[in-house]
């Protein structure tokens, strides 16, 4: 699942506990940007069915993408998106 440093990606230690301690809601990016990361475990986790298998695939380089982690990819829309893509080619049994 997500870590506390995934999460840090998107929304800063200090940031999230304000949020938490003042019982804030999460500004619209911050959201967006956790609902991001979210997508993204759970597409790997339906495709190897397996926790510990979904959490390798995230963690670990990928030479479908240019050796970049998955996980951090997945700051970002754009980077999500390219992790989905090579989730779904996966999924067909397609690996490029």
């Amino acid at each position: 699942g997500l870590t506390r440093d995934d999460i840090r990606r998107i929304i800063p230690d200090r940031t999230l506990d304000r949020r938490i301690a003042k019982g804030e809601n999460l500004k619209i990016d911050e959201a967006d940007g956790l609902a991001r990361l979210l997508r993204v475990v759970k597409a790997a986790r339906d495709l190897f069915e397996n926790d510990a298998n979904a959490d390798t695939f995230l963690r670990s380089p990928n030479p479908a993408l240019g050796e970049r982690i998955p996980i951090h990819m997945a700051q970002t829309d754009v980077g999500a998106r390219e992790v989905e893509t090579i989730i779904g080619r996966l999924a067909h049994g397609i690996y490029s």
